[in-house]
């Protein structure tokens, strides 16, 4: 009877040893004990302070931000508007000779990755072309006037409305992995027949990015004239002019479409 009761009892003590729900050595014994890692927690006392650092910061980004959108949390709305530059590659080509009116179309892309906000929200965009180059060897901060380079004579301005989501287009092609939130706007297309004209008559003029807003087109200046309710970071910013041109496809002369991109990149300015 001793022994039976001595083999119960000593039953009940593995189960009891065996039924620990601790599980921070589980696996551990089967670890070499080169990779055991050991756990340490200390504090510190850290002291922070808060100052102001004028009314505006530095300006100079490669990402853009238009529209106006109030913080749920602090009330605080915030406005923002941006000029960009136009980058022309050095090896930079069109075909031969396009005449003036061949250019079809003309079109500015704002490429939206991010938002904040509500993508139903309407908004009034009104776009100018610019007068003045963005120095690249200056410092911009947040506080610069848009108005000290905006063009007062050139008739390429454009005004229009807005959402994010685009309500022309199905829920499912909004919702899609393949569609790229954009804000088009369309411009003259003679401003494009120009350009092109312009290319042909001084080709020097779209030797680089340099040449190129110095001479032909100096950059937009993008501004956020009404709505509130969603903020948009844009990835780019590129202008799109579509023409078409004569070529020989197949031992025959032909007419095709044709359409050059110029963007706001990391190698010129934009200014938030």
């Amino acid at each position: 009877m001793k022994i039976k009761q001595l083999l119960t009892t000593a039953a009940v003590a593995l189960c009891l040893l065996s039924c620990d729900d601790n599980t921070d050595s589980l696996g551990v014994d089967m670890m070499p004990i080169g990779d055991l890692v050991s756990n340490e927690y200390k504090t510190y006392s850290v002291s922070t302070s808060s100052y102001a650092v004028g009314d505006a910061v530095l300006a100079r980004t490669e990402r853009s931000y238009i529209g106006r959108y109030t913080d749920a949390e602090t009330g605080t709305t915030v406005k923002s508007d941006f000029l960009c530059q136009l980058y022309c590659g050095e090896n930079f080509a069109l075909p031969a000779k396009i005449e003036n009116d061949s250019c079809t179309r003309l079109d500015l892309r704002l490429f939206i990755p991010e938002f904040v906000g509500d993508s139903l929200a309407s908004f009034k965009l009104s776009v100018y072309e610019l007068n003045k180059q963005l120095d690249p060897n200056e410092d911009y901060y947040t506080n610069i006037d848009p108005q000290d380079f905006v063009s007062t004579t050139s008739n390429v301005k454009k005004e229009l409305t807005y959402t994010v989501k685009d309500l022309a287009r199905s829920e499912s092609v909004n919702s899609g992995t393949t569609y790229y939130r954009s804000v088009v706007v369309k411009l003259p297309a003679a401003y494009g027949a120009w350009m092109l004209e312009k290319y042909y008559q001084h080709p020097e003029y779209f030797k680089n990015s340099y040449q190129f807003i110095h001479h032909v087109c100096p950059g937009f200046y993008f501004k956020t004239a009404g709505g509130i309710g969603s903020m948009l970071q844009t990835s780019m910013m590129a202008m799109n002019v579509y023409f078409r041109y004569h070529t020989t496809i197949a031992g025959k002369d032909s007419i095709v479409d044709g359409m050059q991109r110029m963007g706001a990149t990391e190698e010129v300015l934009q200014n938030t």
